[in-house]
């Protein structure tokens, strides 16, 4: 279900939180080459030169090695929780408030 948030977010809103693939996923937003690639050819398509931010990706990997190396970001944020995603849908499709006009 959050991977389909941001499909969500452009349709609803026309706008999308994302972030360089070094430093995407795990807690963070997702990469912003997939989410280019996602919309490509749809009336969402950004336009967006895949090796200009395969370029963006290269200046970026290394910090995020020099961060985890230095212990300023934690491996723990990289990856994914399963069960968090259990709880956050079930919390979304059991709990949520009822607006009533």
């Amino acid at each position: 279900m959050w991977l389909l948030r941001p499909i969500w977010s452009v349709e609803q809103a026309n706008i999308i939180d994302i972030c360089h693939s070094p430093l995407a996923m795990g807690t963070s937003q997702p990469a912003t080459e997939v989410m280019v690639e996602v919309f490509k050819g749809t009336e969402y398509d950004t336009g967006l030169d895949q090796n200009k931010l395969a370029e963006i990706a290269d200046y970026f990997r290394p910090l995020r090695e020099k961060y985890l190396a230095s212990g300023l970001m934690n491996t723990k944020v990289l990856g994914v929780d399963i069960e968090t995603f259990f709880i956050r849908y079930r919390e979304v499709c059991f709990f949520k408030p009822r607006i009533s006009a």
